[in-house]
């Protein structure tokens, strides 16, 4: 059974540099959850740099809605609460069913 993980957690920053450390700290979680057996889809390096925050949300909305509850999870990132987006991300994981686990329950869980 395939598990995919999607990464949810701060990616906009009020400095290019804070922005790069958001994406670098999703990237080294998607290569922890792919040790742990994961599939892993990192939002933050999906698509183009210059998407508006609403058309990047409109991608990463599409993503989670066509997630497998039995299948996949929503991984959140330390630090998600606050996070607009990782905020929206969880409650449409929650919406649709999908289980939520925070990254190092992620990294304990038996991947299937």
């Amino acid at each position: 059974m395939i598990r995919q993980a999607y990464v949810a957690g701060s990616y906009s920053a009020d400095t290019r540099t804070r922005v790069l450390h958001n994406i670098s700290r999703a990237l080294v979680a998607g290569c922890s959850l792919t040790k742990q057996g994961f599939h892993p889809i990192v939002p933050h390096t999906a698509g183009s740099h210059h998407a508006t925050w609403d058309d990047a949300m409109e991608r990463c909305r599409f993503t989670i809605r066509n997630m497998s509850p039995t299948r996949d999870v929503l991984v959140l990132l330390p630090g998600w609460e606050q996070s607009k987006g990782a905020c929206e991300e969880r409650q449409l994981a929650l919406d649709v069913g999908l289980p939520i686990l925070t990254l190092d329950e992620a990294l304990t869980w038996e991947v299937s």
